[in-house]
């Protein structure tokens, strides 16, 4: 099991259910947990998601975890598109409230393999 906010713990889930109640303590940097497992115990694969966009963030910031969302609204433009976006994913994956962050199959990965296609297509335009 992963070290940062339970990240993969909903892939525990049967394939018939969305949420499950899980009666222990969060495990994990504090920052990473979804704030909403914290408080009820329920998690989701947006329990995963929030985790995924904190990671992002950090990754575009190299700042810390703690107050991270606050620092990249604020630090706004971006300068390149593919830059903003991922602050914008990263944003909207790390949203205070489940319901509100994106769907990871449907959303988030389809904006990752985009990324990935056109990262491919300027490498190669690049070597040829």
């Amino acid at each position: 099991m992963s070290k940062i906010g339970d990240a993969g713990l909903s892939t525990l889930l049967d394939p018939n259910t969305s949420t499950i109640y899980k009666d222990t303590n969060p495990a994990g940097t504090l920052c990473y947990i979804d704030p909403e497992y914290q408080r009820t115990g329920l998690v989701c694969t947006k329990s995963d998601v929030y985790a995924f966009g904190i990671m992002i963030l950090q990754l575009l910031t190299s700042k810390p975890a703690i107050g991270i969302t606050g620092i990249v609204e604020e630090a706004r433009p971006w300068p390149p598109n593919e830059t903003c976006e991922l602050a914008c994913l990263g944003l909207k994956c790390a949203e205070l409230y489940r319901k509100d962050r994106l769907d990871l199959k449907d959303q988030v990965l389809l904006a990752l393999e985009r990324w990935n296609h056109t990262a491919l297509e300027l490498t190669s335009s690049r070597l040829g």
